[in-house]
């Protein structure tokens, strides 16, 4: 889409359907329904590979693309089982996230095939994914079972640092992020021991219990660019704010900084200036 032109579109690429061997490990057969690919998410590279883009598929495929070639794919990235939800790039490297419905988190480096690492901690299909603008190390993803979950690959590549289930919205409560760098849980502002008329040992009535509304379906997050706040949005309509602790977000970022994150990030994951393991 182009604003300057009132929101026109321009078509750039048509994704065709390609096997998945991901899927069709132990299968014979494939069954075709058509030849065009659904593309369910869409992410750039950074100015340094602004005609570059990654389009994740209901096929679990992601594929790499360019703005200047419209008739075919750069590379294909196979490693998820399920449809790709979200793709992000990372905006210090060359390096993007992908999350599908295999419950699966996947960080790739667009030069290479492999995977760099995946992660598998939610039990549910993973929907969302976000890069910390102010931290390379550091990135937060929804799962479709109402769990926000914040990562620091410079802490742990297995365990999230924050892990919480978002409750269902009620008008008196507001979530707090307690301190990134500990591994507290999500803590509500006001009374949380408290129960929803108000009594802590008055259990629920009947007709309370009838009232009950399930967690949200949480369908996006991002970080905040100059403060340390994540938004969620679920299918509920609300979007909640949740703000991260013992947390530096600086407003403006040098080429030095900048630099010296992506330096940060590849010595984390092992990698060299050219994002290439050394094993």
């Amino acid at each position: 889409w182009n604003m300057k032109k009132g929101l026109e579109p321009k078509e750039i690429m048509q994704l065709k359907r390609i096997p998945n061997p991901a899927v069709l490990q132990g299968s014979s057969k494939v069954d075709v329904i058509s030849r065009e690919a659904g593309a369910l998410s869409v992410d750039f590279f950074n100015s340094k590979q602004q005609n570059l883009y990654i389009a994740g598929t209901e096929d679990g495929i992601v594929h790499k693309c360019s703005t200047l070639y419209s008739e075919q794919t750069l590379e294909n990235y196979i490693g998820h089982t399920g449809p790709v939800y979200a793709v992000k790039c990372s905006p210090y490297s060359d390096l993007f996230l992908s999350c599908s419905a295999d419950e699966r988190i996947i960080l790739w480096d667009h030069k290479s095939t492999k995977p760099i690492l995946q992660i598998k901690k939610d039990k549910d299909a993973v929907q969302g994914l976000a890069w910390s603008p102010y931290d390379s190390c550091v990135f937060a993803s929804i799962s479709r079972d109402s769990c926000l979950k914040v990562w620091d690959l410079a802490t742990s590549a297995i365990n999230p640092v924050v892990s919480e289930s978002v409750p269902t919205f009620k008008q008196e409560t507001s979530p707090d992020i307690t301190d990134l760098n500990s591994k507290a849980a999500v803590s509500n502002a006001g009374s949380p021991e408290m129960s929803h008329a108000g009594s802590p040992d008055r259990p629920s009535s009947p007709l309370e219990e009838e009232k009950k509304v399930p967690p949200p379906n949480l369908t996006c997050v991002t970080f905040a660019p100059n403060s340390p706040v994540i938004l969620v949005g679920g299918n509920d309509g609300v979007v909640r704010v949740y703000r991260l602790t013992g947390v530096e977000a600086t407003t403006q970022s040098s080429p030095d900084d900048h630099a010296q994150q992506a330096e940060r990030l590849l010595k984390t994951l092992g990698l060299n200036n050219d994002s290439q393991a050394f094993n």
